[in-house]
């Protein structure tokens, strides 16, 4: 098994274990930058250290054993960030991930969860939908595997869903409203 296939393993298990009490994660105590590129040091409640890596295909931070274990043993040359350096770092890869995620074909499928609607998979990493409540002007809200990733104005051209992108009772209010205006 490659390291890439390895993370994403880890990373499955990793989120698996965050829905424990034993394992849940606490604030990060270490925010550096590998080639530019944002990490973060968290602690599980065991004591555990977890480094996550941004991920520049979805923007979402995922745990990195083959980074973790070399950074560990001092082989990684990271730059340590402050708090709002760190974050404007973030920013920056976030808003460049929602750009190639805005450009590129995803189909989208519908799901039965009011709140995030609409579920596809990009670099083998579950991406969500949230609509927003305005009905005039949906923004919505792209979440990688489970963080926010950035908000979108308006629908992609390159996004392909066969649903409408309205749900059904969103859809019915709206139109109760122009029936009784």
């Amino acid at each position: 098994m490659d390291s890439v296939a390895a993370d994403r393993v880890a990373a499955g298990r990793l989120w698996q274990g965050l829905s424990e009490p034993s394992h849940a994660i606490r604030a990060a105590d270490r925010y550096f930058a590998l080639m530019g590129r944002p990490m973060m040091q968290v602690r599980r409640a065991n004591g555990e250290a977890v480094l996550l890596a941004l991920d520049p295909a979805t923007g979402a931070f995922l745990p990195s054993y083959a980074l973790q274990n070399r950074f560990r043993d001092g082989l990684l040359d990271a730059q340590p960030l402050d708090h709002a350096a760190f974050h404007a770092l973030v920013r920056r890869w976030r808003a460049r991930a929602l750009a190639e995620c805005e450009a590129s074909p995803i189909l989208w499928t519908r799901t039965t969860d009011a709140d995030f609607p609409y579920a596809a998979t990009r670099a083998g990493q579950k991406l969500a939908l949230r609509c927003g409540g305005h009905l005039a002007e949906p923004s919505w809200t792209l979440f990688a595997a489970g963080e926010e990733v950035g908000e979108l104005t308006a629908w992609p051209a390159a996004w392909n869903c066969e649903e409408p992108r309205v749900s059904g009772a969103r859809a019915a209010w709206a139109a109760s409203r122009l029936a009784a205006g």
